[in-house]
């Protein structure tokens, strides 16, 4: 065995420097949560940030804390009687912003000052005539706000949180002519607007649905209240509800009208419009949040897939170059100044044309030719690889090699888990190393199992030799070694 350098044994971290410019935030706007249509453009919620797509030029544009958003994990969005949007914030900070279009910044914000306490999540958001309503959570408390119109703005007025339902989630607001309802997790209830009193809980009716289940929304189909329980779909009369239709049989994410008054529902297998008692017509195959109607186009919000279209009969999606989650565990910054990030659901990488990423499968590698893309939209690849919690540690060496830590992974799937290593200029041969040949160890004895690997922190030494913490090795082999040209050696506990 060859001899270890002494710096080889006293290992040092090598990290890439970068010039510190404008503040920005980098978040992902793959799921679209909500989205209003307007003449000349699409204005998505996000949770990361406000979405904006001009239908002309079919470009995206994201705003975040930079333009004023107190949090960028936005859930809803509605357009107040003044046309500016008003945009509800999710966990962990419950607040509402006021959106100028004209300006692209927030005007004004409902939050703590205004409340006199700390909300954790705005869930949906509803208009009448001259008032407007908001869900919210508290905590494990959830409530309907209540806003006045006066002198060009909204006051808030009082929060209202005694019912006869007791429920765990707000799905939807609506106000249907005189009628507030509230979608639940548990089942649909209604206030009279104008009602003097809803601190009452007699104020609330509960829509008898036959069983507690989980209500998407309630719309107004040409004059008929209607509503989901689950996958089925209800005629709602007063308290009483009237089975309207099967469905898909699959739980229903969100109802929607077309411009002819044909109903249309959004599940997790696609979209779909009702040709008959019982019979649906597939027209998208993504899954969508929420449906808006453009006349004749429909316009989706889709979980992660950016923008659905569907025209003249034909679905599209216009999927946003961004990175490809929110919730990064691992940062590594070039040599050239970008972000590289490793998520649970891949990796993003920042480049001078703009985000490439490479998406987690257990089974399919999908590798292509991006030298013509369109890098307005997502670019990407898809690589093999089993990982169950997180990247723990991501970084490069100076030829080019990443090496990131499957920290949680089974060895099953085409390429199994434990250390990927890959050169973004050679995707095609990337290497998962694992048991084989002894270089790694399972945690069998240690929490774990032969076959699931805990690999975690990784270093490299002056002289490129990566450092691999296995702390959970089954032949207490906690700590391996990898050097430049490929040679193996471990440290025993």
């Amino acid at each position: 065995m060859r001899r270890l350098s002494l710096s080889l044994l006293l290992p040092a971290l090598v990290w890439a420097q970068s010039i510190v410019g404008e503040f920005s935030t980098l978040t992902s706007i793959l799921n679209l949560k909500d989205l209003i249509v307007t003449p000349d453009k699409i204005f998505a919620a996000s949770p990361g940030g406000l979405v904006e797509f001009d239908k002309t030029s079919q470009e995206f544009y994201a705003y975040s804390l930079e333009h004023g958003l107190a949090h960028p994990n936005l859930t809803c969005l509605v357009s107040d009687a003044f046309g500016r949007l008003w945009l509800g914030i999710g966990e962990p900070r419950g607040e509402i912003n006021v959106w100028d279009i004209q300006k692209s910044t927030v005007v004004s914000t409902y939050g703590i000052n205004t409340f006199g306490e700390c909300l954790t999540a705005i869930t949906a958001i509803a208009f009448a005539e001259t008032q407007a309503f908001a869900a919210y959570q508290r905590n494990v408390d959830w409530g309907v706000l209540e806003f006045r119109q006066q002198q060009g703005s909204y006051v808030y007025r009082d929060f209202y949180q005694n019912f006869t339902l007791q429920f765990s989630y707000i799905n939807d607001l609506q106000v249907i002519r005189d009628t507030l309802w509230l979608a639940t997790n548990v089942g649909l209830l209604f206030a009279e607007v104008q009602h003097p009193n809803l601190k009452d809980p007699t104020a609330w009716q509960v829509v008898n649905l036959g069983n507690a289940n989980k209500v998407a929304n309630v719309i107004d189909l040409a004059g008929q209240i209607i509503t989901t329980c689950g996958s089925y779909l209800f005629q709602v009369n007063g308290t009483k509800a009237t089975f309207y239709d099967y469905g898909t049989r699959e739980e229903i994410n969100a109802l929607f009208v077309t411009n002819d008054a044909t109903l249309g529902i959004a599940t997790p297998s696609g979209v779909y419009l009702r040709s008959g008692s019982n019979s649906w017509i597939k027209i998208g195959s993504r899954t969508v949040n929420r449906v808006k109607c453009d006349g004749d186009v429909l316009w989706g919000g889709s979980t992660e897939a950016g923008l659905w279209c569907y025209a003249n009969g034909t679905e599209v999606n216009y999927i946003p170059n961004t990175p490809i989650d929110n919730v990064f565990t691992a940062l590594w910054v070039t040599a050239d100044g970008r972000l590289a990030a490793g998520t649970n659901q891949g990796f993003s990488f920042q480049t001078a044309k703009g985000w490439y990423n490479i998406k987690k499968d257990y089974w399919k590698i999908g590798i292509s030719d991006h030298s013509t893309a369109d890098w307005r939209y997502y670019v990407g690849d898809t690589l093999a690889y089993s990982l169950t919690n997180r990247i723990y540690t991501l970084l490069q060496r100076r030829n080019g090699d990443y090496f990131a830590s499957l920290y949680g992974a089974y060895l099953w799937g085409a390429k199994g888990g434990g250390l990927l290593h890959f050169n973004l200029d050679d995707l095609q041969n990337y290497t998962v190393h694992d048991t084989t040949d002894a270089h790694l160890a399972g945690s069998a004895g240690h929490g774990g199992a032969a076959n699931f690997l805990g690999i975690g922190y990784l270093a490299l030494d002056v002289d490129e030799n990566l450092w691999i913490a296995n702390q959970y090795a089954q032949n207490d082999n906690v700590v391996a070694i990898l050097t430049p040209t490929g040679e193996w050696y471990h440290f025993y506990h």
